[in-house]
């Protein structure tokens, strides 16, 4: 193992970062741009790839504002999958306070204050409620019959993300998880501002900019085949797409494993089994549509099925741990290149009593 470490060059990887520290990757032209530095450098080093090509189905979140009654705009970000409203949608504000888990006993109930969020109080009104814009929550209050809602974030951040638990493309037996209403984010001091203006019965209009649709996007796969034959293989992977800011999401994982190409081609002599490695579009404005188009293409016809989507490791990259740490007792995790799941419901889990949650407050 030594050995092996000492053939790992990390200015290999960090060039990569440094070139995705000044990359936007969530733009579907941007996203194909920042996968040619993937192959360019596949191709420096002489591993050998191939480039898919899928039309993914992804929501592309561009500007969003909240226009205040006095006139005064409030910066704020649309989440992929709001509707598009560059029109605007006018409404009275409405304040549904979120609650935050103190026992593992009511760890997956609502966070929303119940008396607040009934359809009597919350039809007809954008709604502000603290935390981020989770698909479930937005989906309540859509049902509830609010116009629009508002994601309070906590701190001077305002956060991207995406409101809707549709993995992939959305079908027809999913469109009602699909949200038909403008959902926006602003930060802490906005939201204070909007709170109290809520207290008052003030109106407020959200705007919001989105493109969905089609996007042809790429998805390049190494293949090392060991020497053995072997029909078995580890898929490492991980998405190229992120957000607008900063490399954690996941330009370093992308370098590790452009690095990790490059160390298992010199060294495939040595592999008991071969290795797939793929990067993904789409993880961020599609909710994982690049991953779920290679899983729904070759998960059924792999000799390996199914396809464990998440590899989860320790910090220092030793050993494998559950990706959830100590809050379940039973978290399934591969063994040998394999996994096992169990038929029990609630994915086969049992939530570990004894762990001690800490109530988190804005």
């Amino acid at each position: 193992m030594d050995e092996k470490l000492k053939q790992v060059n990390v200015d290999n990887a960090w060039d990569l970062v440094e070139v995705y520290s000044k990359m936007a990757r969530w733009k579907p032209d941007d996203v194909n741009k920042s996968c040619d530095e993937i192959t360019n450098r596949l191709d420096k080093f002489g591993v050998e790839y191939k480039v898919y090509n899928p039309e993914l189905y992804l929501s592309i979140p561009y500007t969003a504002s909240v226009k205040l009654s006095s006139g005064d705009t409030l910066h704020a970000k649309p989440p992929a999958y709001s509707i598009n409203c560059e029109e605007g949608i006018t409404a009275k504000l409405h304040y549904v306070p979120a609650h935050f888990k103190k026992d593992i006993e009511n760890l997956f109930d609502k966070s929303q204050d119940k008396e607040a969020s009934t359809p009597d109080k919350v039809r007809g009104k954008i709604i502000i409620s603290e935390g981020f814009a989770f698909p479930g929550k937005i989906q309540d209050f859509e049902k509830a019959g609010a116009v629009g809602v508002i994601a309070v974030n906590p701190g001077v951040d305002i956060h991207w993300g995406i409101c809707t638990s549709i993995w992939g493309m959305p079908e027809y037996d999913n469109l009602e998880n699909k949200p038909n209403i403008p959902v926006v984010a602003v930060n802490l001091d906005d939201g204070k501002k909007l709170i109290e203006l809520s207290k008052n019965n003030e109106e407020a209009t959200l705007f919001t900019k989105l493109e969905e649709g089609w996007f042809n996007q790429k998805i390049p796969e190494v293949t090392i085949k060991s020497d053995n034959n072997s029909k078995d293989f580890i898929l490492l992977h991980g998405h190229y797409d992120s957000w607008d800011v900063g490399v954690g999401d996941n330009a370093t994982g992308d370098a590790t494993m452009l690095e990790i190409a490059r160390l298992l081609q010199d060294n495939k002599s040595k592999l008991n089994r071969s290795v797939k490695i793929v990067w993904w579009p789409g993880h961020s404005t599609g909710r994982y549509a690049g991953s779920t188009w290679y899983a729904d293409n070759f998960g059924i016809a792999s000799e390996m099925t199914p396809i464990n989507e998440f590899i989860n490791l320790s910090p220092n990259g030793d050993k494998i741990v559950p990706v959830f740490g100590k809050i379940f007792t039973d978290e399934p995790v591969p063994k040998d290149g394999y996994i096992s799941l169990s038929d029990k419901p609630g994915f086969g889990v049992t939530l570990n009593e004894e762990v001690e949650l800490e109530e988190v407050k804005f």
